[in-house]
């Protein structure tokens, strides 16, 4: 297992797991388990997060990846599958909360996109700017490489990747 991150993710990880009055949390069981089981779709080697039917996508998949991502099925995966945790908890306005929870259901993901193609490895990557904390994820293709690699510090923007 290979895990990446920022110094400003770290930071915040630490903090959050150090944070003992979070406020309890109200979520609607249908959007959690959205979040926490979305539908991963397997079309023509690339992984998404989708509720439409299987065919209509196959038909316009080639015209999407050839017009909008020059046949890049990794940037294709990383930008499709943006995932923004904050829309499943809309009264939590606490970043270390959100952090928190996006650990828990990256590890979910990743046992669940391995049920869905057990050959490969995949990268799932926690973004936070400022307030908004996001999950996405990719296929790890030409040996492992990550989509992500601005690792630079930023006071706004943290990730931590991990690989399955």
């Amino acid at each position: 297992m290979m895990i990446v991150m920022t110094k400003k993710m770290k930071r915040l990880i630490i903090g959050a797991k150090r944070d003992k009055n979070s406020p309890l949390l109200e979520v609607e069981y249908k959007k959690l388990k959205k979040l926490l089981v979305p539908r991963f779709l397997k079309i023509d080697d690339c992984i998404i997060i989708t509720n439409e039917e299987k065919s209509k996508l196959e038909r316009n998949f080639d015209n999407v990846l050839k017009s909008l991502y020059s046949n890049d099925k990794t940037h294709y995966e990383y930008s499709i599958n943006e995932t923004l945790i904050n829309y499943f908890f809309e009264n939590c306005d606490s970043t270390s909360i959100l952090i928190n929870l996006g650990l828990i259901v990256l590890d979910i993901w990743g046992l669940k996109l391995k049920e869905v193609d057990a050959k490969s490895k995949f990268w799932i990557i926690l973004g936070c700017d400022k307030n908004k904390v996001t999950l996405r994820f990719h296929k790890a293709r030409l040996g492992n490489q990550l989509i992500f690699t601005d690792f630079n510090e930023s006071d706004d923007f943290a990730v931590y990747c991990k690989l399955f």
